[in-house]
């Protein structure tokens, strides 16, 4: 809560500026004028904050935190929620255009995430999830391009089984990295929503208008 203007304040301190750029104009006008307090959920979704953890927890976490930052190891970290949102869109967009030129039928499908390159060495992959109630890494480094290859059939692409069809190559892709199950599509292909933190309202939407099934 920011109590400037309750107390007849202007405010001077950043603070205006600060949550306008994390949560927009509108939103921190309204908070900030009517000094109210902005709910933790709300604030790890509009990414002012980016773990909400009980006060127990709060300690543990942060030397976590400390510890793998002065360890000074350089990560790629590939969000476990955005692969599977990626697999599943991909699949997606080539059932739709397979539709369009007429050749609906199974395909073989290879998907490869490819490890970002620079000038000086290159630092390895890892995935990050929400498993252990915080954002952090998951399974193993590591280094160079993972591929996964499975054949879809593409009509189920674009019905209720999407989900379906995308977890294989998902599962073989997280494997890569020791991650034993996908968080995101459980074995019944269906979304779990609750996994894509911050983004329950949009994944809800997003599937129910394309017709596959989702649940918190």
């Amino acid at each position: 809560m920011d109590p400037h203007f309750w107390l007849g304040s202007p405010p001077g301190d950043g603070q205006y500026m600060a949550l306008q750029a994390l949560m927009g104009p509108k939103r921190a006008a309204y908070y900030i004028y009517a000094a109210k307090s902005i709910p933790a959920d709300k604030a790890l979704e509009w990414g002012i904050v980016s773990d909400v953890l009980p006060r127990e927890q709060l300690l543990g976490r942060a030397w976590e935190l400390a510890r793998f930052i002065a360890d000074g190891r350089q990560v790629w970290a590939l969000g476990e929620g955005a692969m599977a949102w990626i697999t599943i869109a991909m699949l997606r967009l080539n059932a739709a255009f397979a539709r369009h030129v007429s050749v609906l039928g199974e395909a073989e499908v290879h998907v490869t995430v490819v490890c970002p390159a620079g000038p000086g060495p290159t630092a390895p992959m890892q995935v990050w999830n929400h498993a252990h109630a915080v954002y952090g890494p998951a399974g193993s480094h590591r280094s160079g391009d993972v591929s996964a290859n499975r054949t879809v059939d593409l009509a189920a692409c674009l019905s209720y089984f999407l989900p379906t069809q995308a977890r294989p190559l998902l599962v073989d892709l997280l494997q890569s990295f020791e991650v034993v199950e996908p968080r995101h599509i459980g074995p019944d292909g269906v979304i779990r929503r609750r996994h894509f933190t911050g983004h329950d309202e949009l994944i809800h939407t997003w599937a129910k208008s394309i017709g596959v099934p989702s649940e918190l």
